[in-house]
């Protein structure tokens, strides 16, 4: 049986999957980041691209990809998107309620102030990161809004859960 996939994550990133990693995951067997969305627009001679994480699955035998993730690409020939971005395993191991008080306790604080920063990384321990801006909008960590609110806009996820989805203005009010 295959033991590795691929996929690209909501940003773009092309992840690598451990499909013996059962692990509760928002995106199912996530293990790395291979290469980032940037890197695949403009490789470099090193870069891990589509292309290659396609071959690398398509030379195995089917036999080993049957009943597997890894099957799709096998027979399409296309590196799945997930609508969830990667999270890499946190160092740490807090309590839900420590995270969402910290997330709470960054809402509060001035743009720019010093301890954003600590917050941040303290979150970032616990594998828990904010949602990014992205190119493309996706209902499972955006929700769109068409007027400001005043609502904090910053979302959070980690590897298991989307603590808070990022409020994406379209700009048109309603009439």
């Amino acid at each position: 049986m295959a033991i590795f996939s691929f996929c690209l994550d909501a940003a773009g990133d092309l992840i690598e999957l451990d499909l013996s990693d059962d692990s509760p995951s928002l995106i199912p067997h996530a293990k790395a980041r291979v290469t980032s969305a940037q890197e695949l627009t403009h490789p470099l001679p090193w870069t891990v691209t589509i292309e290659q994480a396609i071959s690398k699955v398509r030379f195995l035998p089917h036999k080993l990809v049957k009943g597997t993730v890894a099957e799709f690409v096998f027979e399409k020939g296309v590196i799945p998107v997930h609508p969830y971005i990667f999270v890499p395993k946190g160092e740490v191991s807090p309590e839900e309620s420590d995270i969402e008080e910290l997330i709470k306790l960054y809402d509060l604080l001035p743009d720019g102030h010093p301890d954003m920063t600590a917050i941040e990384e303290a979150l970032a321990s616990a594998g828990v990161v904010k949602i990014p801006t992205l190119d493309s909008i996706w209902p499972e960590i955006h929700i769109l809004s068409s007027e400001p609110t005043g609502e904090p806009t910053t979302g959070w996820i980690s590897r298991q859960r989307v603590y808070r989805k990022a409020a994406i203005s379209t700009g048109t009010p309603n009439a």
